[in-house]
């Protein structure tokens, strides 16, 4: 094959294009296919980047035209631009641009590349390149590691792109699991006289806080106080719990190991020793529902008695709001004419609780679209990512950093595709760049169902087949980098997280492993923490620190949805007859919350429930620690602190995170309701590599793929609505049960076969657009298929170097006919030109194109099915298979 190259001197457009002679070194170019053995996408190259060529002063062929030097001169020969080359170096040094053109024997031409000038290596009389084939992926990966604002509308060459919009998403509070718990310190004791400003004694000696996992969680400076009478409000400081939070399923346990004596004389009256719980926004000491008695010993007059109380009390409460509190403490009353003494050994106190926060509205980018931005910063291509595009699965996955959490968007969001392009291992896809588009597949989709032809081994050929090392593996290990994994201080909040790691064990024969470590933060818990720390005004400059990337499977919301809370915070009826609600109470003591972030806007309704101020109102002004309401059917006449109910109707929110929504079944964490990223669990994720896995079993055909480790939690099982089985994180997988689902053996074939030049450079076309498969025909008659791993054609010898992953294939065939195509396992062939003619074997079946090379190997007609019908007589079978073809 012989070509006229050119050179268009791109950075000179007065020279422009001009023809030169074939460049030295250019009989070593060839195409080239690399795929790394961690990627599944494949970098091709139309001209070989390591090939260096060299250009000198001489002049060769006569031209049709003549050409002008730089200096002016007018010369009837090609040169090799050697002149221009160097002015170019000279001047434009590393930025100069100059294509290097080939055309072939039928007048097709092609860019070859353009030359990498840092690589240049100058002489007196020759200047040496090497060639950048595809400029948009060489110019992606010298980028990939720049910080990209999200929200910068102007492309990294100063072109003008769209930035990327925030979409304000709903984010539901997680349901966190708390404890904290008390203790006494050495032994107390406490009495009773008949002294009468000692009446009553009341006592708590489990004061000392072990465990502080509820907000807030109290103590108190007196374990021990007297009054002169009736339960009264000095009782109040035996406060054990202030709750900034709802807290649900509180669970209180009261353990104490105690004796004390009673002596009672005429008094009138009996006298009591009896443990109190009261919960509410304010002591009640008096009989209600919310005073609870746990022990109660009451004694009538004479009674003399020795009593040991060595046991565990117990009270469940259904919830508390924020702003109330709990109260637990012990009550001993005689009277003036009885004598009660006694003496705590020891005394405990656990308290469980599960916290729901707000719910707060927060900023977010579509994943796609921060995608499309990053590389659209770095290169003018599309990214072309179905399962993350509109309609996808994976569309509706929104992103957000620190700032984002608390709605802060005037800061810039970086990132840089290197690290944001790791988001694909999650669900077993990659990338690949091509010359005009940026495209994210699954797994599957780089092993398609598509023949590119097929080709006769050389004589010399060195064919030879080894086992494939990405799939020969011990271990694999799943891994969210940022998760509660190494955060155990969190308490029962960590706890609870399943998006950490886990191990999978396969096989004790071979030495290697899968390690797919993930970048962003699925944490439940982690997110929760985040969003909180944006929702308190105290703690959001700590916050904006943080560039952790969350991420969040989100569902659309319902139109006119309501958002609300219930709370004990201080309200001001202004002179003008409007509203001022804090966000806290006198006091201070609760969560100084952020009003702007609860998704309501200034004219939006806004309802009061409770005792005070209630009815509706319009929402007249909102700050981070104010909401200024203008009354529609209520008259606000009450200043000061107050239980209320607020609630609104969202403004403008679309989205909201994915919790129990869709799943039939969730069990194994505690947080059954407002847990987010569930689709994205560990178990799903995994299944998503089951046939990367499953060529990975190939030949432990009857054994399985054991769990070894999870952190923290690996007990989550959940069911689809649309599924009937369940998904359990850390279930063993039984690998009979995921045989089918591979696309590979694992086995890699190297071979060298022949093909001309313009079938190679359609061939490599294919690779990178179709990802389909080649069949080889051995020397020793076998027929190989497989998808091109690696591929280097040299131009000059016409000598193709294949190496080639096994095709996986069933033992089955089936054969459909659909207008002029037959479909043979789902690989699509011309009639008579793809799919030529049969041979029939004894029993087996030869499928063979108009090569002569077999399309799939030897199968038992049986075993065949056509247009769905298996023939079990061999002449019927035959006669399908001519009509089929005719």
């Amino acid at each position: 094959m012989t070509f006229k190259h050119y050179l268009n001197f791109l950075s000179l457009p007065t020279v422009g294009k001009i023809r030169i002679s074939e460049p030295f070194g250019f009989d070593g170019s060839s195409f080239k296919v690399k795929q790394d053995d961690k990627r599944f996408g494949r970098d091709v190259y139309i001209a070989d980047e390591e090939i260096e060529l060299e250009f000198t002063r001489e002049e060769f062929e006569r031209l049709n035209e003549p050409q002008r030097q730089l200096n002016g001169q007018v010369i009837e020969h090609a040169s090799l631009g050697f002149d221009y080359l160097l002015d170019v170096f000279q001047n434009e040094g590393w930025e100069g641009k100059v294509e290097h053109i080939i055309e072939d024997e039928n007048n097709v031409e092609f860019i070859r590349g353009n030359f990498d000038m840092f690589t240049a290596i100058v002489s007196f009389d020759s200047i040496k390149f090497k060639i950048i084939q595809d400029t948009n992926r060489e110019l992606i990966k010298r980028l990939e590691d720049t910080d990209v604002n999200a929200f910068s509308n102007l492309a990294i060459d100063e072109r003008e792109i769209e930035p990327c919009n925030t979409v304000d998403v709903l984010l539901k509070a997680l349901p966190i699991n708390q404890n904290s718990q008390w203790e006494n310190v050495g032994s107390n004791t406490f009495a009773d006289s008949n002294i009468p400003s000692k009446a009553i004694t009341a006592f708590n000696f489990a004061q000392n806080i072990t465990k502080y996992g509820i907000n807030n969680t109290l103590t108190f400076f007196e374990n021990l106080k007297y009054s002169p009478g009736g339960l009264t409000p000095e009782f109040a400081t035996f406060k054990i719990i202030k709750a900034t939070t709802k807290l649900s399923e509180i669970n209180v346990k009261h353990k104490i190991n105690m004796t004390y004596s009673v002596t009672q004389g005429a008094f009138q009256g009996p006298g009591v020793v009896a443990l109190y719980l009261i919960y509410g926004d304010t002591f009640d000491a008096t009989p209600n529902p919310r005073r609870i008695i746990l022990y109660n010993d009451s004694f009538p007059s004479g009674t003399v008695k020795n009593v040991t109380v060595n046991q565990e009390f117990e009270h469940t409460i259904d919830f508390i709001d924020a702003g109330e509190s709990i109260w637990l403490y012990w009550v001993v009353f005689g009277g003036l004419d009885c004598d009660i003494t006694g003496n705590v050994i020891s005394t405990s106190t656990n308290i469980t609780a599960i916290s729901t926060a707000i719910d707060t509205v927060v900023k977010g980018i579509r994943l796609i679209d921060l995608v499309k931005h990053n590389v659209k910063s770095l290169a003018d291509i599309p990214v072309i990512a179905p399962a993350f595009d509109v309609g996808g699965e994976h569309y509706d996955t929104f992103l957000a950093n620190g700032y984002l959490l608390g709605q802060i968007t005037d800061k810039p969001f970086n990132n840089k595709l290197s690290e944001l392009i790791n988001f694909v291992q999650e669900t077993c896809s990659d990338y690949q760049i091509k010359p005009d588009s940026f495209e994210i597949l699954p797994y599957n989709d780089f092993y398609t169902n598509v023949d590119l032809g097929s080709f006769y081994e050389l004589p010399n050929s060195d064919q030879n087949t080894i086992f494939n090392k990405r799939y020969a593996l011990t271990n694999a290990e799943f891994k969210y980098k940022k998760s509660s994994s190494e955060r155990e201080t969190n308490g029962a909040n960590s706890i609870d997280d399943v998006h950490t790691e886990t191990q999978k064990f396969l096989s004790d024969a071979v030495n290697g492993s899968l390690k797919v470590e993930i970048n962003h933060i699925r944490s439940a818990p982690l997110i929760e923490q985040a969003r909180q720390r944006a929702f308190d005004n105290e703690q959001t400059t700590s916050l904006q620190n943080d560039d952790s990337l969350f991420f969040l499977d989100c569902i659309r919301l319902a139109p006119n949805t309501r958002s609300g809370f219930v709370s004990v915070l201080a309200m001001q009826v202004q002179d003008d007859g409007t509203l001022k609600i804090l966000n806290n109470n006198l006091a201070g003591d609760l969560t100084n919350f952020n009003w702007t972030l609860l998704g309501f806007k200034v004219g939006a309704s806004f309802t009061i429930e409770g005792q005070e101020n209630a009815g509706t109102y319009t929402v007249l002004s909102v700050d981070t620690s104010v909401v200024t309401l203008t009354p529609v059917t209520a008259t606000p006449d009450f200043s000061g602190d107050a239980f209320i109910k607020v609630s609104w109707v969202l403004n403008n929110v679309l989205y909201t995170n994915r919790t129990t929504e869709g799943f039939e079944t969730i069990t194994g964490i505690n947080a059954l309701t407002g847990y987010s990223n569930l689709m994205y669990s560990w178990g799903r994720n995994i299944k998503r590599w089951y046939p990367y896995l499953a060529t990975a079993t190939n030949f432990k055909r009857n054994g399985k793929i054991k769990t070894t480790s999870f952190k923290i939690n690996g007990k989550l099982e959940t069911k689809l609505f649309t599924e009937t089985e369940v998904v359990s994180d850390s279930a063993d997988i039984i690998n009979s049960d995921i045989s089918d689902l591979k696309v590979l053996t694992p086995f890699v074939h190297s071979v060298s076969v022949f093909a001309d030049f313009e079938a190679i450079l359609q061939l490599v076309k294919d690779v990178e657009d179709l990802k389909g498969f080649v069949r080889v025909k051995l020397i020793d008659g076998r027929m190989i298929k497989g998808h091109i791993k690696e591929l280097d054609y040299v131009w000059s010898t016409g000598e193709l170097d294949l190496e080639i992953e096994e095709r996986f294939e069933s033992d089955y065939m089936t054969i459909v006919k659909d207008g002029d195509t037959i479909f043979v396992n789902e690989v699509g062939y011309d009639e008579k030109i793809g799919l030529n003619k049969f041979i029939i074997n004894g029993i087996y079946v030869l499928l063979f194109d108009n090569n002569n090379i077999e399309i799939t190997k030897p199968i038992r007609y049986t075993n065949i099915s056509i247009n769905g019908i298996v023939y079990g007589d061999l002449v019927e079978f035959s006669d399908a298979m001519f009509n089929i073809l005719t």
